[in-house]
């Protein structure tokens, strides 16, 4: 009996555990401070735009230096504490100057000491090695100091937690793929304001008093926003990067700026009619995308390692990455630039990675994982480019061999490729040989894993998975395992004969040229022989030809890296249309001619099974659990939008429940999940809809347990997202926003836009 009473204690201590760390964990994020022993070596700087330079030398030698930085401004302004981002309103005074965010560039260690070093290593380097280590999985106790961690899986609790925080609100939130975790959005809400970022301006509309509170302009394109505790971040994609190249040239003046960037503004909207501006930085790179969690804002974006032919290095605010800096993950020609930002206090941490090129991000509460979808050729060009390079003349020989060494190999790949087009017994052998490498080869996704806490991110390595990942969805977390629904290619070549016959002997070219003078019109021709064209076309072109071979579904241990469990043939010849994990069961549907949904039975993720399928006309594009044993589609059927309720409490048996159709209608929902919007207390969904190619409105759409149907469309040409608030539904479109009583669905304020 004391034995018993021993294990309910241990029982109830650890759920206690997890939960006061779910509970605590969902605060906002502490302060993040570096405290070092060592001694602290201080210089600063003046100038017409001060910055404080901060270096701190560690027991290890690796240099950290945390740079503030100023307001990035337009530069076309004269004040450096002039934001861009000009306010608005009626009652609004002018914007006070924003503060400096501080970025603290995370070192890397010595591995790199010079540029030339990692120009090098970037042009030739192979895989390095991933240190990987491996924990236990369930409930552990790590105690460090004073502080008590608490590592577990995704819990029942956990999830419970956060489903009555979710129902339980009176507004909607956007639509994203893991609870609690947001993602950007061009409309938000926090109960007391509707934030809508169109063009470039952002409207704060006051949700009571439905009018206009403020506007922000920008001069440049916003790409959405987020909101978060009186905090309104804005990110837009400048049209300027003059900053990228002042900056880089001070640093480094022989190496290229970037091309391209984004700007983040952070605002406190405490006071909704009064915005204030506290920061503003740019990222250099394109966007990739984003997520913001417990109140640290997660921004991704990546950028060539060579511009024009010039060595690049990334810029976050004021910093440029020197090569002590970057890590290199892999061989690859890109740079992937994580920024986590601490939304109370500003401070930040800038991580730069060199990487393949990136096609999709998916953060769980723990990691953030980045997929890049490689295709074969990556690993058959440079092999060959060795095979033929010594059966090539010399002239063609040094060319190819300079561009190898810049790391440039599908340009070498085109040259080998012109030489040999001249012999087309040459060009046949040499088109079968890279068919046969690509068979061996294949084509997969390189999925670089990244372990998250707070402002802390770790490299914990990367793994090759067989397909590409072609939906948001088809990569989820489950514990301690990530599963992946890939799409497997099969690439070959057809060799075509060029139709061009290029002329023989000089060409006369006659040019009339017509002048006109006090209304007389003379006319002059002008003879010229030009000499043959010294290039001559190719005889023969390589064109490849992409078919699909199937689906595959595959479990990847997130501590070990490597695929533990798979279905590599779910169905062939088909394409992954849309995903979604449900507990442990993964819903697929692919599609051909048919469209069918799958059940993979996911319980034991080491023993994947496929329990059941259905197969339906037209396609499903999202899926959305709605209630137990129910989920929702929405998809395209004989040129009408379709929205489709399954029961799915038989796996075996899947019954298509209801179905409601709009007659040659369309939604942008159908690709952009962010579009949807749900509201779990009334079992309703809205989403913009299209009518023969005509933005009519928001559908309304009401869901039970054994129907579907289309409730009612709220009329608004234009619009883009609905937000709720209360009993009041919003609608948003570029031009004025409409306000919708939720009982009677009838419009009760039209607020037009500025």
């Amino acid at each position: 009996m004391n034995r018993y009473m021993v294990w309910v204690a241990v029982a109830i201590f650890v759920a206690a555990a997890v939960v006061g760390y779910e509970i605590l964990a969902s605060g906002s994020p502490h302060p993040t401070h570096l405290i070092s022993r060592t001694s602290t070596i201080t210089k600063t700087v003046t100038s017409t735009s001060v910055s404080t330079i901060t270096k701190i030398v560690t027991k290890t030698r690796v240099l950290t230096r945390t740079f503030t930085s100023t307001v990035l401004v337009h530069p076309k302004e004269s004040s450096p504490t002039t934001s861009s981002a000009t306010l608005t309103s009626s009652t609004v005074s002018k914007s006070r100057n924003a503060t400096r965010a501080i970025i603290e560039l995370a070192s890397r260690g010595s591995q790199f000491a010079n540029v030339e070093s990692l120009e090098k290593f970037a042009s030739v380097a192979s895989n390095l090695e991933s240190f990987l280590t491996s924990g236990a999985y369930g409930v552990a106790y790590i105690f460090t100091g004073s502080r008590l961690y608490v590592t577990v899986p995704i819990t029942t609790v956990a999830r419970a937690v956060t489903q009555l925080v979710s129902t339980s609100s009176s507004y909607s939130t956007t639509n994203v793929q893991v609870s609690g975790i947001d993602e950007l959005d061009i409309a938000k809400t926090d109960g007391r304001a509707v934030y809508y970022a169109t063009g470039t301006r952002v409207y704060i509309v006051d949700a009571h008093k439905l009018k206009i509170a403020s506007v922000l302009r920008f001069s440049d394109y916003v790409r959405g926003i987020y909101v978060w505790n009186h905090r309104l971040v804005v990110v837009t994609n400048p049209r300027y990067v003059t900053i990228f190249r002042s900056l880089v040239r001070t640093v480094f003046p022989f190496v290229a700026p970037p091309t391209s960037g984004i700007a983040i503004y952070v605002y406190n909207v405490s006071d909704i009619y009064k915005p204030r501006l506290l920061t503003n930085i740019t990222m250099s790179g394109s966007y990739l995308s984003s997520r913001l969690y417990r109140g640290v804002l997660y921004i991704v974006t990546q950028q060539p390692v060579f511009v024009n032919n010039r060595f690049s290095l990334p810029v976050v605010g004021h910093n440029v990455a020197a090569p002590r800096n970057i890590e290199v993950l892999t061989r690859g020609d890109t740079y992937l630039t994580i920024l986590a930002l601490n939304l109370s206090d500003l401070h930040g941490k800038a991580y730069v990675y060199l990487v393949n090129r990136a096609s999709m991000l998916y953060m769980s509460k723990s990691y953030i994982v980045i997929a890049s979808n490689m295709y074969s050729v990556y690993k058959v060009i440079p092999k060959i480019v060795d095979m033929y390079i010594n059966e090539l003349p010399e002239n063609v020989a040094k060319q190819v061999e300079k561009l190898i060494k810049e790391g440039r190999f599908f340009e070498a790949y085109s040259e080998i490729v012109k030489y040999i087009s001249r012999d087309l017994a040459k060009l046949k052998q040499f088109v079968n040989r890279i068919e046969e490498m690509l068979k061996r080869e294949g084509s997969w996704v390189r999925v670089f894993v990244f372990k998250v806490n707070g402002l802390d991110i770790e490299k914990e390595g990367y793994v090759d998975v067989p397909g590409h990942l072609t939906k948001q969805f088809a990569i989820n977390q489950l514990g301690k395992y990530l599963v992946l629904a890939t799409v497997r290619y099969r690439i070959s070549f057809e060799i075509v004969k060029s139709g061009y016959t290029p002329p023989r002997g000089s060409i006369t070219i006659t040019i009339r040229i017509n002048q006109q003078h006090e209304g007389t019109t003379t006319t002059k021709t002008l003879t010229l022989v030009l000499p043959p064209p010294a290039i001559h076309p190719l005889p023969y072109f390589v064109l490849p030809r992409v078919s699909l071979l199937g689906v595959g579904v595959y479990v990847v241990d997130l501590q070990k890296l490597r695929i533990v469990a798979s279905i590599p043939n779910v169905v062939s010849n088909e394409f992954v249309y849309g995903a979604r994990l449900v507990g442990t069961t993964l819903f697929l549907v692919t599609n051909r001619v048919v469209d069918p949904l799958f059940a993979i039975d996911l319980s034991n993720p080491l023993k994947p099974r496929i329990v059941g399928f259905v197969k339906l006309p037209g396609y499903l594009t999202y899926l959305h659990p709605v209630g137990r044993n129910l989920l929702l589609g929405m998809g395209v059927e004989k040129r009408s939008l379709k929205i489709e309720l399954f029961n799915v409490s038989n796996l075996r048996n899947i019954v298509e429940v209801s179905k409601a159709m709009i007659e040659n209608g369309w939604s942008p929902a159908l690709y952009n999940y962010h579009a949807m919007t749900f509201w779990p207390s009334r079992d309703l969904v809205l989403f913009p809809v299209f009518v023969n190619w005509r933005n009519v409105g928001v559908a309304v759409v009401k869901y039970s347990n054994s129907s579907v149907n289309v409730v009612t469309i709220l009329k608004e040409l234009g619009a883009q997202r609905a937000v709720w608030i209360g009993d009041r539904v919003y609608v948003l479109s570029p031009t004025e926003v409409k306000v919708f009583d939720a009982h009677s669905w009838k419009c009760v304020a039209t607020i037009h836009l500025q």
